[in-house]
C-alpha cells in the first residue's frame, strides 16, 4: 500500500500521502499509513481482536462524502488507541449506498509496551489541506495527523 509521509507541509505534524488504484485501496493506504505514524513495526502487530463498525456520511456530493469517510475511518483508528489502548489495523472495507455508508474490519492487539516499538503519539486527524482525488485511473489523498 503506496504512502509517504509530505516533509514540507507542516515541521509540527505529520503530513502523509496515500495513493490506492481503488478508493478501498487509497483508504486502506491512509490506514496503514497511520498506523505506521503511531507503531514503528507494524508487522509485529498481532491479530488478537477484532473490531467492525459502520461510518455513514450524509455530505450532499460524492467528493464530500468520501473525504468525510476517510477522515472519520482514520480519526476511528485514533480513537481505538486512545480509548482502547488498541492498535487497529484496517483488513476489509466495503462502501454502500452511493458512498454514504462505509463497513469496515480490522483486527490488532492491546498496546504492550513491552513488545511494541511505539512511534508518534497521534492526536487526531486535522482537516488543514485534507484532500482526496482523483489522479489518472487512480486515487490519491492528502492529510496530516495532529502529533
Amino acid at each position: 500500500m503506496p504512502f509517504r509521509f509530505v516533509e514540507e507541509i507542516t515541521w509540527a505534524d505529520v503530513a502523509i500521502e496515500a495513493t490506492g488504484g481503488s478508493l478501498e485501496e487509497l483508504f486502506l493506504s491512509a490506514c496503514a499509513a497511520t498506523l505506521e505514524v503511531m507503531l514503528d513495526e507494524p508487522a509485529t502487530l498481532r491479530a488478537e481482536e477484532r473490531r467492525e463498525f459502520v461510518l455513514e456520511s450524509q455530505e450532499a456530493t460524492e467528493e464530500a462524502r468520501i473525504e468525510e469517510l476517510l477522515h472519520d475511518l482514520l480519526q476511528k483508528i485514533v480513537f481505538f488507541k486512545d480509548a482502547e489502548a488498541l492498535f487497529l489495523r484496517v483488513e476489509r472495507l466495503r462502501f454502500e449506498n452511493g458512498l454514504t455508508r462505509l463497513h469496515v474490519s480490522g483486527s490488532g492487539e492491546r498496546i504492550d509496551r513491552e513488545r511494541h516499538a511505539l512511534g508518534t503519539d497521534v492526536k487526531s486527524v486535522t482537516l488543514h489541506r485534507f484532500k482526496v482525488e482523483r489522479a489518472g485511473e487512480a486515487w490519491r489523498c492528502l492529510f496530516v495527523l495532529d502529533i
